[in-house]
């Protein structure tokens, strides 16, 4: 099996990084689960290049899934893909008590998405 990855930006082996915990609602915008991110720069550029996300026990299916996600996502950033096409490519839910005109994340990857967004300042 060939292994390919264009222009993907290798990290260096140490670099900074920011953990934030978040509450996250999804379905039901009253009921929060709180999420750990971490967020990991490029030391040249200080953009977001990686981005680490735990929530709940450790080896669980949930846990795998989000590794799994965070993973994806920051091999996008890597390849060069922008915050902001991530963020647009997210499912987001309207929430009703505003109106339908706030769109939140609708996944715990999509609120750790504008996390970086927001911490990152675009």
């Amino acid at each position: 099996r060939e292994k390919k990855m264009t222009n993907r930006n290798k990290l260096r082996n140490r670099r900074p990084n920011e953990t934030h915990t978040l509450e996250v609602p999804l379905s039901d915008p009253y009921v929060t689960t709180e999420i750990v991110v971490t967020l990991g720069f490029d030391m040249d550029t200080g953009k977001v290049q990686e981005i680490f996300i735990s929530q709940g026990k450790t080896g669980s299916d949930m846990d795998a899934i989000l590794s799994d996600a965070a993973i994806l996502a920051s091999r996008c950033l890597q390849a060069g893909m922008s915050l902001a096409e991530l963020g647009e490519s997210i499912g987001r839910l309207g929430d009703d008590f505003t109106g339908g005109t706030a769109m939140r994340p609708a996944t715990f990857i999509g609120a750790a998405i504008d996390l970086a967004h927001f911490v990152e300042g675009v």
